[in-house]
């Protein structure tokens, strides 16, 4: 006896069978039952999802010798003709091959005539979308206006490329992805009915590589029936499919998650070696991300459960250490690396082991976005500068310019100190290199605080200590604009007022000349000319305005443009 795959043995042979396209199968059922039926229909959406078996059961409840509420009875002769594909009445057509104008004048001339033993001629003409313009053009009029008995039934998985003027013709079905339980009730429905013994998760990753189409589970299903006469567990699957088993994954994101990125190289290797499917790699890590990201950002917990399944604690082992942050910038390289997987432009096995350590060291880098997301007024000013470290100078370093008899006395907690928690120590007034061992001690501790205020603080040299105002030397203008917000002012008084005992005021001075000293010990630019513009030349001329300053040196270019 010749073996009949699942997908066509248990195909829907009635409204109700039809999976999750309830808003589609309800408004058909009764445009039968009360007779209201239109000439043309078109049925849109992924594959697998039902639009063939849709429009066969439609051509049967139309021809139906005793529908009940609009529901073919499955048992006359039209039904079974047409479940059968025998019926002369309903005729299916492949506009892949029958696509030409030739093909749709033979279909205008046959459905000029009655049909041979039912009340309507049918024709259900899949992947309609792939019919040529003339194709289209040729079938427009005989669409408009059909005979009484005609009715055209299109479907296709590209409603995009449908001209619309045909789909002005036709009442439209747009046929959802199913969603993955209802999948899985199907399969595990279907697998009863078939005697196999499949455990849930073994469902759940069949039903997961799917994709929300039926056509596609029931064939990972019988290519998984066909590999073993055992009862399957989840573990066959993967071995079967080449899928990637969801404990393998949530290993892997644990192991990212401590930030142990040899640990995550075995992994993948183990995967790999076993056989492993690279593509459905990339697909599950994908989404194993998104699970990640989705459980961390519902804080009611009602996805927990739902997505964890039995592997519960495991999710929560895996998000511990893992913020939105960082869950956001490993969904963005899982991302890039399968876009760059699909586009055939990265060597796989390296380019994945690349990305799982990066993913691990995460908490190594700097976050860019954080980075430069500053709070500045001129966003105009350069900040790319470099100083000598103000503490490369030996402790008697230059004594203030000002320091009044009256100073208070300050409180200095040095790190070393601060650290162990032993009493701060006084220092006094006059001490300059107790003041920068200080300031030191402020410029060490932004740094894990601040990492942008630290770039700028570490770039300026303390000058002078004047009624807790200290003055710091900065070569950059721009530099002042930038410290000089909100934010990072609060931190300052706090992380000031904690090491000297009370809040310092930064105030800052300008220092230009170093500018011209250096052009007085260049004797090539004593005699240079200087220009503020405009010179005439458009990336000169912008320059100067976007940024200020004058020009040291510039020549025109001559007649020949050199």
């Amino acid at each position: 006896m010749t073996y009949k795959v699942i997908a066509l043995k248990h195909r829907p042979q009635n409204f109700s069978e039809i999976i999750a396209q309830e808003h589609i199968t309800l408004t058909l059922k009764n445009a039968v039952a009360f007779g209201k039926i239109h000439h043309g229909y078109l049925f849109s959406g992924p594959r697998g999802t039902g639009k063939t078996t849709t429009a066969r059961v439609l051509s049967k409840a139309l021809n139906c010798e005793n529908p009940t509420d609009g529901e073919p009875c499955s048992i006359c002769n039209s039904c079974l003709e047409i479940a059968s594909g025998n019926s002369p009445d309903v005729i299916e057509i492949d506009a892949a091959s029958n696509r030409g104008i030739d093909d749709i004048r033979d279909l205008r001339e046959a459905i000029r005539y009655t049909p041979i033993r039912s009340k309507y001629k049918i024709y259900i003409i899949d992947e309609v979308h792939q019919l040529t313009s003339e194709a289209f053009n040729a079938l427009l009029k005989t669409l408009e206006e059909p005979p009484k008995h005609g009715i055209f039934i299109m479907a296709t998985t590209e409603p995009q490329k449908v001209p619309a003027t045909i789909m002005s013709r036709c009442l439209k079905f747009d046929f959802r992805l199913i969603p993955l339980p209802k999948l899985i009730n199907a399969v595990k429905s279907i697998c009863d009915k078939e005697g196999v013994v499949l455990d849930e998760e073994g469902m759940e990753l069949i039903c997961t590589k799917a994709s929300g189409s039926l056509r596609d589970a029931l064939s990972l299903l019988d290519q998984v029936i066909a590999s073993s006469d055992e009862k399957i567990n989840s573990e066959k699957v993967s071995e079967i499919l080449g899928l990637v088993d969801k404990k393998v994954l949530l290993e892997i994101s644990i192991s990212i998650s401590r930030s142990k990125p040899l640990e995550v190289i075995k992994l993948f290797r183990t995967f790999i070696n076993s056989g492993g499917n690279i593509e459905y790699f990339l697909e599950s890590l994908n989404k194993h991300f998104r699970d990640l990201l989705v459980i961390k950002l519902d804080n009611d917990g009602q996805y927990l459960g739902e997505i964890a399944g039995d592997y519960l604690e495991g999710y929560r082992e895996a998000l511990k250490n893992l913020d939105e942050g960082k869950l956001l910038r490993m969904l963005n390289i899982s991302a890039e690396l399968f876009a760059g997987f699909r586009r055939k432009t990265i060597e796989p096995i390296i380019s994945i082991e690349l990305a799982l350590i990066k993913m691990a060291n995460l908490e190594k880098t700097i976050d860019l976005e954080k980075l430069l997301k500053m709070e500045y007024s001129n966003a105009n000013i350069a900040a790319d500068f470099k100083e000598p470290d103000i503490f490369d100078f030996p402790q008697k370093a230059q004594q203030p310019t000002s320091i009044p008899n009256n100073h208070p006395e300050l409180k200095i907690i040095p790190k070393e100190e601060s650290i162990k928690g032993k009493i701060p120590i006084k220092i006094d007034r006059n001490d300059w290199g107790s003041v920068l061992s200080g300031w030191k001690l402020v410029v060490e501790e932004m740094s894990k605080k601040r990492k942008t205020l630290w770039a700028l603080l570490n770039g300026a040299i303390p000058k002078a200590l004047d009624n807790n105002t200290l003055t710091l030397k900065v070569t950059n203008s721009g530099i002042p604009n930038l410290i000089n917000t909100p934010n990072n002012i609060k931190a300052l008084n706090l992380l000031t007022e904690k090491i000297f005992g009370t809040p310092i005021r930064l105030e800052f001075n300008f220092d230009s000349k170093s500018d011209a000293l250096t052009e007085k010990s260049n004797p090539e630019k004593q005699n240079k000319p200087m220009f503020a513009g405009p010179t005439g030349d458009k990336i000169i001329d912008s320059a100067l305005k976007k940024f200020g300053g004058h020009l040291v040196d510039w020549k025109p270019k001559d007649k020949e443009g050199n």
